[in-house]
């Protein structure tokens, strides 16, 4: 009943006020503080379509209060906010320092723009004290490393930063420095200083996006600026970066429990961190674990994927094959797919990986393999068989000669050596040994034979092995009606079974279609694929389950196991995921750990299922 009565009283201020202003209000802005009569603090967490209308969620307070219960109504009555209230970005906001002494503008002017430590402390305000101090004091980063970029090539330059730029980068830093050392006493466990959440370079596409909307504060001039800078012209970029820019207009990066797992308390949340527990919570492997912690961790260290922007390929999104193919008569190809590449051989050709695409046209699956001289396809059967051409020219090479061993390099081995030795001792540590016959005496001296093994390195010649030398060859194969069957385990899962073979090893994975990246849909629920295992991610709950797909003429249907509800999607034509009803996710979250292993408690979760779309 409350909440109703702090709707009807909001209606009636927004309609009131409406009505005497007489005007268009301004846009709606998503997860920025206004400021309403009556010192009130009004923000619109998030909009979404209800029974075919737009309807909003909006939480009050008072300035320096916590916020209240989330309310609901009309986006067109809440969008009437802008003709009442006023924003932080909005023209009556302070700059961070106004005008210089004197009167004088800021030098250089973009200096104009940045905004006050007490502005961004306000904008960074959530219900989660905790949560507010991880925003603020990244919030504090994220401004100064756009003054630093705006420097140009000042920042690496003898002239250096300018007096206003030194001012207003000190006064940031000191704020930085005040929250943090407050916050860090408040959660002396879990610092809010070391969670790196929402840290990203300035090269990243999500800084100022993900969690942090730092860019309300700018205007688009000044962003272009910065861009270009960071940019330098790099198309790819500029589009991720207007992807983030987009999804932080609507309002999904601002919520940190839509975006960023909950930590628990007590526990590390860097990227590589979260990655690995989130890994492991899901049910896959601690050695696959392991091996995605990594990764994301180094991508974070690092920026960015280094190796996709090197060679320029990016992880692989959609249909994808698995297993092995052979031709059937005469000198057959052999296919043996993964998620990433295909590997070709033929007759007396060295094996060679190549890039390959699934696509669908009217009721058909084709695979292009981009062998040379002329790029091989197949056609996918739905009896889960590819169907080539009966002659096949792959060009490659073969082995001519032999290798063997080459030039000598030197190396090391070890030679263990025992010797016995007499040492004197005294008294006392004579009665060490009392009982054996180890101590001889003479008179008031004694001594001891002791065994003394010592440890020799010795050069030794190494012979290095050479490859035979290679030579070009155009060979002929045959591909006709080709059977599959499963591919060979991958290299984690042999490293499982040789660092732990205790471990449970996972069943082959059939040959046929699989699907490659992650899909989301509006409801929360997200699903990542990969070769062997599809993660079901709904909320904060997350489990991995098997998955299997089936070419019904063109029509691809996938089957996800969830105990006793399965998930039944249908792959459209454009891309998506369809399916209909709700799915009960049942994960779990790591608690803490004894001497053995981790300890968890369960967690379950409902989503609709939707329309799911591929994410980038």
């Amino acid at each position: 009943m409350k909440n109703h009565k702090v709707t009807a009283l909001l209606f009636g201020v927004i309609v009131t006020a409406s009505a005497a202003k007489a005007q268009q209000p301004p846009p709606l802005r998503v997860n920025v503080p206004y400021t309403c009569p009556g010192n009130m603090i009004v923000v619109v967490k998030h909009c979404e379509m209800r029974g075919g209308a737009e309807v909003c969620s909006l939480v009050k307070g008072a300035p320096n209060g916590p916020l209240g219960n989330e309310i609901s109504m009309p986006k067109a009555q809440a969008a009437a906010l802008g003709a009442i209230c006023t924003t932080q970005g909005g023209p009556t906001s302070q700059s961070v320092a106004g005008p210089a002494a004197g009167g004088r503008g800021l030098n250089p002017p973009y200096l104009s723009e940045m905004p006050s430590p007490d502005r961004v402390l306000a904008a960074m305000k959530t219900n989660d004290p905790r949560e507010t101090a991880v925003r603020q004091i990244w919030a504090f980063y994220e401004l100064t490393e756009i003054i630093k970029t705006l420097m140009g090539d000042r920042e690496s330059s003898r002239t250096g930063m300018l007096p206003d730029e030194e001012k207003i980068l000190r006064d940031y830093l000191a704020a930085q420095y005040k929250v943090s050392q407050e916050t860090d006493k408040a959660f002396p466990t879990n610092k809010p200083s070391e969670d790196l959440t929402y840290h990203f370079s300035r090269w990243d596409p999500k800084f100022g996006f993900k969690g942090i909307n730092i860019w309300q504060f700018f205007s688009d001039n000044l962003q272009s600026q910065f861009t270009q800078i960071v940019a330098k012209d790099n198309a790819r970029y500029a589009a991720l970066r207007a992807e983030q820019k987009r999804v932080a207009a609507q309002g999904v990066s601002a919520d940190p429990q839509a975006t960023v797992p909950r930590v628990q308390q007590g526990m590390k949340n860097d990227p590589g961190r979260v990655a690995l527990r989130r890994c492991v919570e899901s049910g896959r492997s601690e050695m696959e674990c392991l091996s995605e912690g990594l990764k994301v961790g180094l991508k974070d260290l690092a920026g960015g994927d280094m190796v996709a922007a090197i060679t320029g390929e990016t992880a692989p999104q959609g249909l994808r094959l698995t297993g092995s193919y052979s031709g059937s008569t005469g000198n057959k190809i052999h296919l043996a797919f993964n998620q990433d590449k295909v590997v070709v051989t033929c007759g007396p050709l060295i094996a060679a990986s190549y890039p390959y695409e699934v696509e669908r046209a009217a009721n058909q699956i084709s695979v292009k393999i981009s062998i040379s001289p002329k790029p091989l396809v197949v056609a996918f059967r739905p009896d889960n068989r590819l169907a080539g051409p009966a002659d096949v020219a792959v060009h490659g090479l073969v082995p001519i000669g032999h290798g063997g061993g080459g030039s000598s390099a030197p190396a090391y081995q070890t030679q263990t050596q025992t010797t016995t030795r007499e040492r004197q001792i005294d008294a006392a540590e004579a009665q060490n040994y009392a009982g054996t016959d180890a101590v001889h005496q003479n008179g008031m001296e004694y001594s001891v034979t002791e065994q003394v093994t010592s440890t020799s390195y010795e050069p030794a010649p190494v012979a290095n092995y050479q490859l035979p030398p290679m030579a070009p060859k155009t060979e002929q194969c045959t591909a006709g009606i080709m059977q599959g069957s499963s591919s060979s385990g991958s290299v984690m899962e042999s490293l499982t079974q040789v660092v732990a073979p205790s471990a449970k090893q996972k069943p082959p994975v059939p040959p046929g279609l699989r699907l490659a990246g992650v899909y989301a849909g509006q409801s929360g629920l997200r699903i990542e694929f990969r070769e062997d295992s599809a993660t079901v991610e709904c909320g904060e709950t997350h489990v991995a389950q098997t998955y299997s797909m089936q070419d019904n003429n063109g029509q691809v249907l996938l089957k996800i196991e969830n105990g006793a509800t399965p998930i039944a999607l249908d792959l459209q034509a454009n891309g998506t995921l369809v399916g209909s009803g709700v799915v009960d996710v049942a994960g779990r979250l790591v608690t803490g750990s004894t001497d053995n292993a981790l300890t968890y408690a369960a967690r379950n979760a409902r989503c609709a299922v939707g329309t799911l779309t591929p994410q980038k």
